[in-house]
């Protein structure tokens, strides 16, 4: 009987060590952190312009470089005492996730994908504009793509869609997840998502502009394609391209 205590703690160390071994030293997961911060990894799933989950995105768990973890953190407590909370949409990505692009944009779209994701730009302009990159700052963990939810607010997972009207712009189909307006939805291809368009709602500016204000406080900086990108300015590996799946 005695020694059966001594076997289960054996087996706790076991597990708890291959456990911590799951991750790159440096890196962590954002919701052992912080479990606050809402997350809905978007290419864990086909909740993105490829329209399938990507490849080496497998568990849907938010991982990034400790830094940006950690400043991270500190946005979370300054948007609380607003009411809000953040919301991460993409974090660390294997680079193999980026061969998922390169096939995407050498194959044909169904009419869904292209309506919601892409309605006004051409593949080849997509790349010759910058909208995919050949070197994806989100391997390097710590780039995350994100926004702002009411705290008292549910996000929806996959929210009502409805076609919207800009000045001098094409129509595009906005999805409601639940979170503030930023003019475009995510993964939304576009110059409407660019942070500076100066062609959707007021009320979407200043809700970028809060955004960019929180992330930059606390050493993100703004991407300048998209509204919900933003990069650690003092990224612990910047040289790197990381390849281990999450």
């Amino acid at each position: 009987m005695k020694i059966l205590p001594s076997i289960f703690l054996y087996l706790c160390i076991v597990n708890s060590n291959v456990y911590a071994d799951e991750l790159k030293s440096g890196f962590v997961y954002l919701s052992e952190i912080d479990p606050s911060i809402v997350i809905n990894l978007k290419y864990h799933n086909n909740e993105n312009f490829t329209g399938k989950k990507v490849k080496g995105c497998n568990t849907g768990r938010a991982v990034l470089t400790d830094k940006a973890a950690d400043a991270l953190i500190n946005i979370q407590e300054d948007l609380l005492t607003y009411g809000y909370s953040l919301v991460v949409y993409d974090a660390y990505r294997p680079k193999k996730s980026y061969d998922e692009f390169n096939n995407w944009l050498q194959n044909e779209d169904t009419k869904e994908i292209q309506n919601l994701y892409c309605p006004n730009l051409k593949k080849e302009s997509i790349k010759s504009k910058g909208y995919i990159k050949t070197k994806n700052a989100h391997v390097r963990g710590s780039t995350v793509d994100v926004t702002i939810i009411p705290l008292q607010t549910k996000l929806c997972i996959s929210g009502p869609k409805e076609k919207r009207s800009y000045r001098d712009q094409k129509d595009i189909i906005f999805e409601n997840d639940g979170s503030l307006d930023m003019g475009t939805s995510y993964d939304t291809l576009d110059p409407l998502s660019e942070f500076d368009n100066q062609n959707i709602p007021e009320v979407a500016q200043k809700n970028r502009e809060f955004l960019r204000k929180m992330m930059q406080n606390h050493g993100f900086v703004l991407s300048s394609k998209f509204w919900w990108q933003f990069t650690l300015i003092r990224e612990p590996y910047m040289d790197s391209q990381f390849d281990f799946d999450v």
